[in-house]
């Protein structure tokens, strides 16, 4: 088995195997290879000829009190299904650190696929710090604030705003929280509108959301406490709506008694930073 970085001989492999191991369209790895892939970023393992393992590195940051660290975005991990359980992964883990070290990156991150994932991590150092408060909210409830404004919403992506309008948001709720590239914020977007969903963006804030039936999504719902009003009225946008499911940081000032603190993701500290990582608010993920 040898480990290393991929090159671009390598992407029809890359393909191959994140077809067969998360099922994704071609049209969606498509978008991934164009907003996000870089070659000096992406490890793969082979066997002689076949490519059994990969993981991408984003670079991403984290902001603890204001300042911001690097850190990794650990995405896409996979590996064969005839190769799993020989300890390949972890050595793909043990080369990220390598990467991290060699390039004073302090922080890795992951959004594991599921529960059990996150006892498979802890294994090589990965702690549970991301979290987010989820408040199901009715519509007799939002109506409420529907009534409250005038706002028009204009629906529409503008990355530039968007990127700093999370930062205005979380920086003055006081919030840890994922710094994304915009690379990664137009990815998500894509991702989003080819599913259905919408993005409003605006002076008062910016709400990403998908319709499922008569429930609303909403998956990030970013407004400093005076523009929450406003914003909400983006959310009423003529479909039936039973039910609003608000994905949001643990200090967003929505409090309700159906609000949960659900873990999200796990951070990995690699330098010797005077910081603990907790309650990191990520937001949007791209899973």
């Amino acid at each position: 088995m040898k480990i290393g970085f991929a090159d671009d001989k390598n992407k029809n492999d890359i393909y191959e195997l994140w077809e067969s191991v998360f099922g994704d369209s071609k049209n969606d790895i498509d978008l991934f290879m164009e907003e996000s892939f870089q070659n000096e970023n992406t490890l793969v393992c082979y066997d002689t000829e076949k490519l059994v393992s990969m993981l991408f590195l984003l670079p991403e940051e984290i902001c603890f009190k204001g300042k911001a660290y690097p850190a990794y975005y650990i995405y896409a991990a996979a590996t064969k299904p005839a190769y799993r359980k020989q300890g390949i992964m972890g050595k793909m883990l043990d080369f990220a650190d390598g990467v991290c070290k060699n390039r004073n990156i302090p922080f890795l991150f992951l959004v594991p696929a599921n529960d059990r994932l996150f006892d498979y991590y802890n294994k090589f150092g990965f702690r549970t710090a991301i979290y987010k408060k989820t408040i199901a909210m009715s519509y007799e409830t939002a109506k409420k604030y529907f009534t409250q404004s005038d706002f028009k919403p204009q629906f529409g992506s503008d990355v530039t705003r968007i990127a700093e309008l999370k930062d205005e948001v979380f920086c003055n709720q006081n919030d840890s929280y994922i710094k994304w590239r915009q690379n990664e914020i137009s990815l998500f977007q894509k991702y989003l509108i080819s599913s259905g969903g919408k993005i409003v963006t605006s002076d008062y804030g910016y709400t990403a959301f998908l319709q499922s039936g008569s429930s609303k999504e909403i998956y990030e719902f970013c407004a400093k406490a005076e523009n929450i009003v406003k914003l909400m009225c983006a959310l009423s946008d003529g479909k039936e709506t039973n039910e609003f499911n608000f994905n949001l940081s643990k200090n967003f000032p929505f409090i309700s008694d159906t609000q949960k603190f659900v873990r999200v993701g796990m951070i990995k500290q690699l330098a010797d930073i005077d910081i603990k990582a907790s309650d990191v608010y990520i937001g949007i993920t791209l899973s």
